[in-house]
């Protein structure tokens, strides 16, 4: 082992830590513009998605959704929309989801959201928004931008089937409440139509809406009135933005001595089966890829950062097929061990890597991809390797806990809990140095004893980062 390319590499992270960012801010402001980050993605109807819950970008704010059965229809909720259309005219109905902005406001981006206040309550979900931190922080509504949709709008100028024009005395309002410990926190009403002694007011353009009166919430409903039982109940809604706290000992990573303590905790008693599991690991890594190779595979094999010899030196198909969904099982069968205290570890890294077809294409492609983007991001400088290389650090727990998700979508997961903690991880890792130097001494041996030690310690930091940013991250789709 050359001990110069260890440091080298030690000192070329020192650099580039800066780049990583901080932790999780304990205040902030979080403002989203509902540019969701896989359009392309499926899936999308009429270039609108509603298929699952989404999140902002903090991942402290849900907007919840409701959809049929299937899953192929929005039944109530929010739903994300690029659409837009200022066609009036009598008979011209063409999309439910589609804003009918005349303003032409500038705002960042193109995508909104159309919330759906279903007259049939059993088709809404509980809420439109939570707060995740409700008891560990606040969370206080500043400001959104509204506009009708273009089927409101032909509604009330025209009629559409099952709702005559609007006539003198008829109306559509938004409220907006907020609540918190089971009571209401403050509320907002807006006009949408007003259909008034003086006139007709349709709002055709994004209008900003002040939420101060609303205050601290942990659900925020929404509401959409109107004196006629046939009125339709859409609505667009903008560039949300509010005020975040979130208290000092939750916002706070626990400390490496933390992790390092609950690793050894976790391995208390279970030395012996992790030893022999990553005996196992290692020789298996030596057949594959040879001594040569698996000596560099070995000095990181303690966090998920491999790079593995198939893409540093050219391996073998085997090598993909074989190694890869292999390391997501080792680095489970850790995470395994510390979150459920089952200790089958060698058993359990072999069924996780090759126990059901599905899941071992499904881990070979996902490693695969990862491994190919930090390979391309390499190219440009080392710098942008190694900050996406901690990004994507996460992706083999997230593919096995997660096996429902697209190998992109499980990246993308990794890069979310990642946000603010790439430092954090790496600060982990170098707490390991005197283990690495100690292991070197004694010409490899004691690589037996840190790697299990440095792969439980980072089941540890994987877990904070789920409780610490909510499960819910890994449930909902982060927008913009």
């Amino acid at each position: 082992m050359n001990i110069k390319k260890i440091l080298s590499g030690l000192a070329l992270g020192v650099a580039v830590c800066g780049c990583m960012g901080g932790s999780f801010s304990s205040n902030f402001v979080t403002l989203c513009n509902f540019e969701y980050s896989n359009v392309g993605a499926s899936p999308w109807v009429d270039s609108v998605m509603f298929a699952q819950e989404f999140a902002d970008p903090s991942g402290s704010l849900i907007f919840h959704n409701k959809q049929s059965v299937d899953k192929d229809m929005h039944t109530g909720g929010f739903a994300i929309s690029v659409l837009r259309d200022t066609t009036f005219k009598e008979g011209y109905v063409k999309s439910f989801y589609s804003v009918a902005d005349t303003s032409k406001m500038t705002k960042k981006g193109n995508g909104f959201v159309v919330y759906y206040d279903n007259p049939r309550t059993s088709l809404m979900p509980d809420h439109a928004m939570t707060f995740q931190f409700y008891k560990n922080g606040t969370c206080t509504p500043n400001s959104m931008y509204i506009c009708n949709t273009n089927y409101v709008a032909n509604a009330v100028l025209f009629g559409v089937p099952g709702c005559p024009k609007f006539q003198a005395g008829d109306y559509i309002k938004l409220r907006i409440t907020g609540i918190g410990d089971g009571k209401t926190t403050g509320s907002t009403e807006v006009d949408l139509v007003n259909y008034s002694d003086k006139g007709l007011t349709l709002l055709r353009g994004w209008k900003k809406v002040e939420l101060d009166k609303i205050g601290a919430f942990q659900y925020l409903d929404l509401n959409i009135l109107s004196n006629r039982e046939d009125a339709p109940r859409y609505c667009c809604i903008d560039s949300f933005m509010a005020s975040i706290t979130i208290s000092d000992e939750f916002a706070r990573m626990k400390t490496n001595q933390e992790f390092k303590s609950e690793a050894r905790s976790a391995l208390n008693g279970n030395w012996a089966q992790a030893v022999i599991a990553t005996i196992i690991f290692m020789l298996l890594l030596s057949a594959l890829c040879g001594p040569r190779y698996a000596s560099v595979l070995n000095i990181s094999a303690g966090s998920p950062l491999i790079l593995p010899a198939y893409v540093t030196y050219g391996g073998t198909l085997l090598i993909v097929l074989v190694l890869y969904p292999l390391i997501a099982g080792y680095f489970n069968s850790f995470r395994i061990l510390f979150e459920t205290g089952d200790n089958r570890l060698s058993s359990n890294m072999f069924t996780v890597a090759f126990g059901e077809g599905r899941s071992w294409l499904h881990l070979v492609l996902g490693m695969l991809l990862t491994y190919v983007y930090i390979f391309l991001w390499s190219l440009l400088l080392v710098v942008p390797g190694i900050i996406k290389a901690f990004s994507y650090a996460m992706t083999p727990y997230i593919l096995v806990e997660h096996p429902e998700l697209g190998i992109d979508e499980a990246i993308d997961k990794s890069r979310d809990l990642m946000r603010g903690h790439k430092f954090d991880y790496f600060w982990l890792l170098l707490s390991f140095i005197g283990w690495w130097v100690a292991s070197i001494i004694t010409l490899g041996i004691g690589f037996i004893w840190l790697i299990p030690y440095m792969q439980t310690a980072t089941a540890a930091f994987y877990r904070e980062l789920k409780e610490g940013k909510g499960d819910n991250v890994l449930e909902a789709e982060r927008v913009l």
